[in-house]
């Protein structure tokens, strides 16, 4: 089983909305990195990442999930949150299970500077590279993750 990190930009789509409306059902997340398609699978691990956008101090780990689709060509399942419409529409994506969402420091999300001053996890690529959606995450980086999500349970 891998483990994954997909990202979503506030500046371009209404992540918390999406995520918040949807808690413990199925979302939808496009595969950017074509690279990647032949490595994801169903019951992988991912966690859902909220970049900063125009809010400093707001990125970082928001939701957690499984993978329960292999990657095909599919549309959006919210286009109307999109704040510029997201081209193409069909493109490749899986299905993701929520299994819990936590959108701020309150309920539990794991931020993005936190991470940054963590040194067991200060290299991730999305951490130096914030640009992609889809990034996998190496066996150790993804235990230490699950352990600081697990830490912050409700």
């Amino acid at each position: 089983m891998a483990s994954w990190i997909f990202q979503g930009n506030p500046n371009l789509f209404h992540i918390n909305e999406y995520l918040s409306s949807r808690q413990h059902q199925q979302i939808v997340w496009a595969i950017r990195q074509k690279h990647f398609i032949k490595d994801i699978a169903v019951g992988d691990e991912v966690y859902i990442w909220r970049a900063n956008g125009h809010n400093p101090g707001t990125g970082g780990i928001v939701a957690k999930g499984t993978i329960t689709s292999a990657p095909e060509d599919m549309l959006d399942d919210a286009p109307d949150l999109w704040i510029q419409p997201e081209v193409p529409l069909l493109m490749p994506r899986v299905h993701i299970s929520l299994d819990e969402v936590k959108l701020t420091k309150e309920q539990g999300m794991i931020s993005r500077v936190s991470l940054q001053n963590d040194p067991c996890v200060c290299a991730m690529r999305i951490l130096r590279f914030y640009s992609e959606t889809n990034y996998k995450l190496d066996t150790l980086h993804a235990k230490h993750i699950g352990e600081l999500w697990d830490k912050r349970r409700r």
